[in-house]
């Protein structure tokens, strides 16, 4: 085929017409230039077509991204004849619409061989792309740049690697947070603290800390010289609540004095060999578990950090890298949290508890207040024992004890280990273990609080049994097969007049400041016993009086001696009304001279 101007010329309107109708999203005259079979490669990756169809369902579904946005600029257009076809070249710049600013995309290239089909030219096939980029001028391909492209690349998926191994990683961090943060929001009670060092020993574990021995929590009491521990142990699964005195040895004092420091204390203890096993050995002799793993281990090392009143702590069985111990330090915001939370829960059982004992006490003062007579001294007492039963205090005896320091006496008013108030008796005040509670009553104490076992104990019974009161209440006891303890507290809480006894088979410090206050409040119903008992004996005065002045008047009214007799009936009256038992009463005049007797 010759190209003519004029076939030129109509090859060329047909080769516009199909790029103008392509950037404008006519559809329906692009079509109309393709080929049946035309095949097509674009410059998308995904621009390859072998037939019309593929082609007009591709284009057709992204005119949107073309239409408006597309402008063919610097075109250089080339025709030529090959057989009966006519193919044709063109280079230009690309510029695409961004916002409102037209912007170069690239530099195109295209080649399109268009056949006349009937009187209609029709492409059968058409090539698009870009130059490389990375080759220079007398360059076919740039293969030391595709080698740094490479290498570049290699390095990029290396980054991106270690950002996503470390977003992972920072994602199980925070799941294992926020399984922690859950649990801290659910606690209802102190002992929930357990639950939250169970979890976060799972936790850790779960991303990748080995050994680990517990998670503990270290609650301080200053006043108390106690912390309370609150740990989950992982080999063995179990979990310890415990209230631990820290003054009892060198590692523990000189941890709790540095926790009590302040936040951001930290400690970190590492102890091996013969240490090791000492404070093993210590542990056994407390309340605390002992860990029999340490028997074997070569190492324990304790890593503490501080919130003030609270640590959180983590032992394991050998130590810790500092990622590791970063890790763990990550946990402390959300025990903060969970310390928060114990802290509410606290607060409102100690309110509630608040509520229970001055509930307690207004029921003692109320029944303290309904004494009529000095005799109901015993029930009132009754009720005060009852209303510490009700608080939580099962003592193996309670009583009050009057203190006379004149005459060194104290009378007793003690409990039997059935809970029976027992008739009161009187003991020396200057023997056995009362010489001590009477010094600390003289001394002004509030609270004395003494343990008795073994010998000292048998000996303080077999000094009790041989006050003969005490003795029938001893046979009693032993009849109702009721046994003397082999270990006791004394808890005393003194008052004006002498003091409250709770005998108790262990130390009972969380009730000692409600002793204080019952204590208290007995002062007042003593003195209102002392007060009625008082008022009794001056009623009876007056009672007596009384009576001696019916009967001195009615012997003044005497006119003659034959109304003896009537005086006499008033006196038997008058005995009688003061509660005297009586079988007869009256009055004998002796007859000195006469050895006589006139009745």
């Amino acid at each position: 085929m010759k190209l003519t101007k004029k076939l030129e010329a109509d090859v060329l309107r047909a080769y516009h017409e199909l790029w103008n109708a392509n950037i404008n999203g006519d559809i329906k005259t692009f079509s109309s230039y393709l080929d049946d079979n035309v095949v097509i490669y674009g410059t998308a990756e995904a621009e390859t077509f072998h037939t019309k169809t593929e082609a007009i369902r591709f284009y057709q579904a992204t005119a949107d991204q073309m239409t408006g946005k597309a402008d063919f600029r610097k075109r250089r257009i080339s025709t030529n004849a090959i057989g009966d076809a006519i193919v044709i070249n063109e280079e230009c710049d690309l510029y695409v619409l961004a916002g409102e600013e037209w912007i170069f995309y690239g530099h195109i290239r295209v080649t399109a061989i268009f056949i006349k089909k009937g009187n209609a030219w029709k492409i059968v096939q058409m090539h698009g792309s870009f130059p490389d980029s990375r080759t220079d001028v007398g360059e076919q391909i740039a293969p030391e740049k595709i080698k740094a492209e490479n290498i570049q690349l290699r390095d990029a998926v290396r980054r991106r690697t270690i950002e996503l191994e470390e977003k992972n990683r920072e994602l199980e961090i925070e799941t294992a947070l926020e399984k922690v943060r859950l649990v801290a929001m659910g606690m209802k009670s102190p002992e929930d603290m357990l639950r939250i060092c169970t979890v976060i020993s799972q936790q850790l574990a779960k991303l990748g800390l080995k050994d680990i021995r517990n998670v503990q929590t270290a609650i301080f009491y200053p006043e108390r010289g106690t912390y309370m521990n609150y740990e989950y142990y992982a080999k063995h699964d179990q979990t310890f609540a415990t209230e631990v005195a820290y003054k009892n040895h060198e590692i523990q004092l000189a941890f709790a004095r540095k926790m009590m420091k302040g936040p951001n204390e930290e400690v970190r203890e590492h102890l091996k060999g013969k240490k090791l096993l000492d404070w093993y050995n210590y542990q056994k002799t407390t309340n605390q578990f002992a860990d029999a793993y340490l028997q074997t281990a070569e190492s324990l090392n304790y890593y503490w950090f501080s919130l003030g009143p609270v640590a959180l702590g983590i032992s394991s069985y050998t130590p810790l890298t500092p990622e590791e111990i970063t890790l763990f330090k990550r946990f402390m915001n959300v025990f903060e949290l969970a310390y928060q939370r114990y802290l509410d829960i606290e607060k409102a059982l100690q309110q509630a508890r608040e509520a229970q004992i001055e509930a307690a006490l207004e029921r003692v003062r109320s029944r303290t207040m309904a004494m009529h007579s000095s005799a109901e001294l015993s029930d009132t007492a009754a009720e005060m024992f009852a209303q510490l039963e009700r608080l939580g205090v099962h003592p193996w005896s309670c009583g009050f004890n009057i203190i006379n320091l004149e005459g060194k006496t104290i009378s007793q008013w003690v409990s039997s280990g059935d809970g029976r108030i027992l008739p009161p008796f009187e003991s020396p005040a200057d023997e056995d273990v009362f010489l001590q509670f009477t010094n600390a009553f003289r001394q002004g104490e509030s609270l004395y609080i003494k343990e008795m076992g073994g010998e000292a104990l048998e000996a303080h019974y077999r000094y009790l049994v041989s006050i003969p009161a005490v003795r029938k209440i001893a046979e009693e006891m032993t009849a109702a097969g009721i046994n003397f303890p082999s270990f006791q507290v004394f808890n005393l809480a003194f008052f004006k007049h002498g003091y409250l006894m709770f005998i108790t088979f262990e130390q009972v410090s969380e009730f000692h400041s409600v002793f204080h206050r019952f204590a208290t409040v007995f002062e007042q119903t003593y003195t209102r016993f002392l007060d009625l008992q008082k008022a009794e004996t001056q009623a009876r005065e007056s009672q007596i009086q009384l009576a001696l002045e019916r009967v001195r008047a009615r012997t003044m009214a005497m006119q003659r001696s034959e109304e003896l007799p009537e005086v006499a009936a008033l006196l038997f009256q008058q005995v009688k009304k003061l509660g005297v038992p009586q079988f007869h009463c009256g009055f004998n005049i002796f007859e000195i001279d006469d050895k006589e007797c006139t009745w």
